[in-house]
């Protein structure tokens, strides 16, 4: 033969390099695959054993759609899935213990897009375990390996079983997608997601941006209502505002505000996990409603109120007075 296997391979890498579109990848499993395939039909004689042969064989076909069909599957695990994860080892009595949660792809083939890993440290002695399937679709954990004793020991084992269709692992590979899945962080993502998803049913907009990163003051609900402690004659209107405090530095908390005064603030749970579950019932009749206490509240400060304009009035009526008999001060 003329055409080596390394003369093959080049010729193939070549070729593909200027054809494909920009940013896609030739894996080394691939070009293999071509090599072999290119050597048979040289040896069958049903190309020519030259660089014009190669080239002919590889224009011909569907070759660069297969490519492109089986290109490396790399995409980020998503904050649903990181959800999910951590639901499911908080909501298990056998998992829950388990601190550290890592998750990756099970495979760098986009089929196998609703699989991954786990990986995860035990709290009450440190080992190390993994599990090699999560399936997502059916929410389910298989196939897992215990008492390791450290990250690395579970890391490589997650490599062995990682589903490789590059022969490129280390670029390829579980590494590069890996993630840590914080149960803190995950309990904010769905918080988070409760506060957008009441905000954009009830007034077709999300939240702040601002506030919901900070999770300090989000706006839940704005409107005004009626006194219905007093005469119905008395159809004076309040505003009133509700917002969420969502971090442990101020609580966990409810504050409402009539008119800009803040009236109450109420916890909704002692922990971020307390607060969540609060979240995930948030109904705005319920977040507006005040008692007869409140109201109490609202009018003992309406009356300091009263009080204090009455002698800002006497003060500035006396210096009005007192500049247009004595003159303005500094005269």
């Amino acid at each position: 033969m003329i055409m080596t296997n390394e003369a093959i391979y080049d010729e193939v890498k070549k070729y593909y390099e200027n054809n494909l579109p920009e940013g896609s990848v030739l894996t080394t499993r691939m070009v293999n695959s071509f090599v072999r395939t290119l050597n048979n039909m040289i040896k069958e004689e049903r190309i020519m054993d030259n660089v014009m042969g190669i080239k002919d064989a590889l224009s011909i076909g569907g070759s660069k759609n297969f490519i492109l069909q089986n290109q490396p599957y790399l995409e980020p695990i998503s904050d649903r899935v990181k959800s999910d994860v951590c639901m499911y080892f908080m909501d298990s009595s056998s998992l829950s213990e388990y601190t550290d949660i890592e998750i990756c792809r099970k495979s760098n083939y986009k089929a196998d897009s609703y699989l991954y890993c786990i990986i995860a440290k035990g709290s009450k002695d440190g080992s190390y375990s993994c599990w090699s399937s999560w399936n997502d679709s059916a929410r389910s954990l298989n196939h897992g390996h215990y008492n390791l004793p450290d990250r690395d020991t579970a890391l490589n084992i997650i490599k062995v079983l990682f589903n490789d269709i590059t022969d490129e692992i280390e670029k390829y590979g579980p590494e590069q997608t890996l993630a840590l899945a914080s149960s803190e962080d995950i309990l904010y993502s769905i918080a988070r997601q409760y506060i957008s998803e009441f905000t954009l049913h009830e007034y077709g907009s999300l939240p702040n941006s601002i506030n919901i990163e900070s999770m300090e003051d989000i706006p839940i609900a704005f409107t005004t209502v009626s006194d219905y402690t007093r005469d119905n004659d008395d159809d004076t209107e309040y505003e009133i505002q509700v917002t969420l405090d969502l971090v442990e530095s101020r609580g966990y908390m409810k504050n409402v505000y009539i008119d800009s005064n803040k009236i109450k603030s109420e916890s909704i749970g002692d922990n971020l996990q307390e607060a969540v579950n609060w979240l995930s019932g948030l109904d705005f009749n319920d977040l507006i409603h005040l008692s007869d206490a409140d109201w109490e509240k609202i009018h003992s400060i309406e009356a300091d109120k009263a009080v204090e304009d009455v002698k800002q009035s006497s003060i500035n009526a006396f210096e009005a007075d007192y500049n247009k008999i004595f003159g303005r001060r500094g005269r």
